[in-house]
């Protein structure tokens, strides 16, 4: 018998439901619920030759997707992991999501196969990248999510069992558990579109988006500004300032107390700020 369109609906609530209490399990300390969070957002976007997901049955997968991820560069030094974000805690480092509190930047509004294979979200320098589909079918088929396998394939198990990023607490044993870190972010991204994609009023979230571009727009800017001032500094053989990029859109700020910066290095930097259409203040 083929399901209704009430039947998926109903479905669908439930997932969003099972997600919401996974994702609240995980940020009172449950980080086992990670795997729980893998499988819900299998169901809802992984097709296969013998299913096809969730939001695909329900023509939810033409909609934007609300990602959180910066791009990734394969030349990067430092291991690449964009949805978490390390923290000191306790006194030592450890992992945390920024749910939304990302740099304007990060933020885009992107097609679902974007989103779901092309984007990176863990990447080692050197090693192998992993885009949200890999880590969701990684952890939900192999790893505990909705199947326990006898081994774990590479380069899951560099990833969740080798410290494949490389970071380390205070005391030298590894922060752990990047990959499950990792969805729990994807589980706020899919909230946050789910959220968007069944609102009856589209408006607010095109306007929401237009602010977003707007945003990571002079975020782009900003940080040529601030390039280009360093680079100004470094060639006069002055010390680089410290310099400060609003999160939102407004000046940015060098710190040039203690710098004998002449006015003609400093007028260079404000005409190429306001060649970007970006404000710049210089305080001692």
């Amino acid at each position: 018998m083929r399901q209704s369109p009430e039947d998926l609906r109903r479905h669908l609530d439930e997932q969003i439901g099972f997600l919401q209490v996974s994702a609240d399990n995980f940020d009172l300390g449950n980080l086992a619920e990670g795997k729980r969070i893998a499988t819900v957002v299998r169901v809802l976007c992984h097709t296969t030759t013998a299913s096809s997901a969730l939001l695909d049955q329900l023509a939810l997968l033409d909609r934007p997707f609300y990602s959180t991820a910066s791009s990734y560069s394969p030349t990067n030094m430092v291991s690449h992991h964009p949805l978490v974000i390390v923290a000191l805690g306790g006194g030592r480092a450890c992992y945390r999501v920024p749910l939304d509190d990302c740099p304007a930047d990060f933020v885009r509004w992107v097609p679902f196969a974007e989103w779901w294979t092309v984007q990176t979200v863990v990447a080692a320098p050197g090693g192998p990248a992993f885009s949200r589909s890999n880590l969701v079918r990684d952890v939900a088929n192999m790893d505990g999510g909705a199947h326990v396998d006898s081994e774990l394939r590479e380069p899951y198990a560099s990833l969740s069992r080798r410290n494949l990023a490389g970071w380390s607490a205070g005391d030298g044993s590894s922060l752990g558990a990047l990959e499950l870190f990792s969805l729990r972010q994807i589980g706020h991204e899919i909230l946050t579109t789910l959220r968007r994609a069944l609102s009856g009023d589209q408006s607010k979230y095109v306007l929401e988006e237009e602010a977003t571009r707007q945003r990571a727009e002079f975020s782009r800017r900003a940080h040529e500004c601030v390039n280009y001032g360093w680079r100004l500094f470094e060639d006069a053989g002055i010390k680089s300032p410290r310099a400060m990029i609003p999160t939102k859109i407004g000046d940015i700020v060098f710190s040039i107390k203690g710098l004998d910066a002449p006015e003609a290095l400093l007028d260079s930097i404000r005409n190429f700020c306001r060649s970007q259409d970006v404000g710049v203040r210089f305080t001692a």
